[in-house]
């Protein structure tokens, strides 16, 4: 479908992505940055041949029958940015509520046109605004606490808490906020902000199993409560970063 397009010259992509995929996170791991760089090599005229790439993530949608699909396939989405020039747009708060099987399109596009036109303008046209959402890239365990970094340029000015609740009609495990991984089992936990990091602290830790893990999001209609100060907001995250199976 893109052969006969890729004569012409473009100055970038802007990828809404094809949520057939959700169900295999392994395979998109590869086949989504593999994309990009078969597209790159092929597009023609005067195109670079790094030209910027902005997806879109999996915006929340409520399917009861695919509890823990979607978060998967949304943290697949993200290892595409080892690649330069690729950045996404988050839709971690636009999904559609109050059903029990929701529009997995939302109608509200008007935040991921919003966020879409910021990256280009930053990054195509290079207008001195924020366009990066937050991104953890790193935790580590201090005693009770998991500590949360983040890309400094993504975070900008600071991060903020808005809090939200997770709608009447869904079940607690199709809405989770952050966790932490106590010995085997995921475990709400509260958060706090410290000058740009996250800390988390596990509810109801006995303070003698290990903690081995952290995450945000990790939900098919998960609460979006953090943001930089220029009201953009983060995306999803899981320490260590799992293991997706074909």
């Amino acid at each position: 479908m893109m052969n006969p397009l890729t004569f012409m010259t473009i100055k970038s992509v802007l990828w809404y992505q094809g949520e057939n995929n959700k169900y295999f996170p392994g395979k998109y791991t590869c086949s989504f940055p593999s994309m990009v760089q078969d597209w790159r090599s092929k597009w023609g005229g005067s195109t670079s041949k790094q030209f910027p790439f902005f997806y879109v993530q999996l915006a929340p949608w409520i399917s009861v029958n695919e509890t823990g699909v979607q978060p998967s396939i949304r943290l697949a989405q993200t290892r595409a940015e080892s690649l330069v020039n690729v950045f996404g747009a988050t839709a971690m708060d636009t999904g559609e509520t109050g059903q029990s099987d929701s529009n997995i399109h939302p109608r509200n596009k008007k935040p991921v046109a919003h966020r879409l036109a910021l990256l280009a303008r930053s990054l195509i046209y290079g207008e001195e605004i924020q366009s990066l959402s937050p991104r953890a890239t790193s935790w580590s365990v201090e005693g009770r606490r998991v500590r949360i970094t983040f890309n400094p340029e993504s975070v900008a000015t600071g991060l903020k808490y808005v809090p939200k609740s997770c709608f009447p009609t869904l079940a607690a495990e199709l809405c989770a906020e952050f966790e932490v991984l106590v010995g085997s089992k995921w475990v709400p936990s509260s958060v706090a902000i410290d000058q740009k990091d996250l800390i988390l602290e596990p509810v109801n830790y006995d303070g003698i199993s290990t903690i081995n893990g952290a995450r945000y999001g990790w939900a098919n209609y998960p609460l979006a409560t953090i943001y930089n100060n220029e009201d953009l907001p983060a995306f999803p995250f899981a320490f260590p970063f799992p293991y997706f199976s074909k």
